[in-house]
């Protein structure tokens, strides 16, 4: 037993009540301080990593997929990927979808993003194990992606609805930016709207009524900006800003060799994650990002007075990187190209 473990290495610990089992659950601490709960039933965590993890009461079998007709299907989970393809959608669908297998639910890929969905058909079909065999290296969304009208509408939601009761779906798990889990959000909040409105229509019984009552949403943020608030970091932006690095590192060969300056512009209409990691990472001499616009009304001069001393002292380049969505204390817009000539004119730099 737990408690009699800890009480014989002189453990302090406390007794939490499970109303699901007659066993109670154990907290405690480790040496190091942290807060350590035996829980009366294994989880997620317990079991092993991918690819040994297997469905719990599932025996082990050699076949390439799992049996899962000896325990019940806890549910049909949709996985969609949307709007603008990022580095990492691949490796994050395998993940779902064997996650899911493992913990005994159906996945199924909705291809073409909320097409698919609308369309329905062949466009949402079951995942099994060894179809995102190979997803971790590959690029984009295997999946795919596409812009969908119809979806912007309610009649185009609510055939979107349809077509995931008729495939017993009721949880989805979208992939995407900002307007794809808008969109979810929205699907989910007019769901029991549509659900009476396709019952008092005839396309759904009752019973299909009842039990798809409610949609359970997971947004899985794919971003290169870095842009959504409390999230440590969104799917792409890692990728990005290691293709910017790449680029830079490329030109500043041609740069030293002609004593030339660069402005490169990158993506970052509100958030200037990418900007920012860029300056650090190559050692750029100036920055403009969205968050913080210059201090005072004549930047032109203070920038000009930055790049001209890394030349006098000795530096034969000369680096300013500016997101996309960079603004100056008036909330005009700066832009790449007025940079440039601001260098070319002032300075007398060959930029490009």
């Amino acid at each position: 037993d737990v408690k009699d473990i800890l009480r014989a290495n002189d453990y302090s610990f406390t007794i939490h009540p499970d109303p699901r089992h007659l066993t109670d659950r154990v907290a405690t601490r480790d040496p190091l301080g942290n807060d350590v709960l035996f829980l009366t039933e294994p989880t997620t965590f317990s079991m092993p990593a991918s690819p040994e993890v297997k469905p719990l009461s599932v025996p082990d079998s050699t076949d390439d997929e799992f049996d899962l007709t000896e325990s019940p299907i806890r549910k049909n989970i949709g996985i969609l990927t949307s709007g603008g393809d990022a580095q990492g959608m691949n490796p994050c669908v395998r993940a779902v979808v064997r996650m899911a297998i493992a913990r005994r639910c159906r996945p199924f890929f909705i291809y073409e993003g909320y097409q698919g969905l609308v369309d329905g058909g062949d466009k949402i079909r079951e995942a099994k194990w060894s179809d995102v065999s190979g997803f971790l290296t590959l690029g984009g969304t295997m999946i795919g992606t596409a812009r969908c009208k119809q979806f912007r509408e309610l009649e185009g939601r609510r055939t979107g609805v349809l077509n995931l009761i008729r495939n017993g779906i009721d949880a989805l798990v979208v992939i995407g930016g900002d307007g794809s889990l808008t969109g979810a959000d929205r699907l989910r909040a007019e769901w029991p709207e549509h659900v009476l409105a396709l019952e008092a229509e005839g396309k759904i019984s009752r019973e299909q009524g009842d039990k798809y009552r409610s949609l359970m949403i997971v947004g899985m943020v794919g971003s290169i900006d870095n842009d959504l608030a409390s999230t440590d970091m969104t799917i792409g932006a890692c990728s990005a800003l290691e293709r910017i690095c790449e680029s830079v590192d490329a030109i500043l060969s041609t740069a030293m060799s002609h004593q030339r300056a660069f402005v490169v512009e990158v993506m970052g209409r509100h958030c200037g994650w990418l900007a920012l990691n860029a300056a650090i990472s190559t050692g750029a001499d100036y920055l403009f990002i969205p968050e913080a616009p210059p201090k005072h009304d004549d930047w032109e001069a203070s920038m000009c007075k930055t790049l001209k001393a890394s030349r006098d002292a000795g530096k034969r380049t000369s680096l300013v990187i500016i997101a996309e969505g960079a603004i100056d204390r008036h909330l005009n817009p700066i832009k790449s190209d007025y940079i440039r000539d601001i260098l070319a004119t002032r300075l007398g730099y060959d930029t490009r």
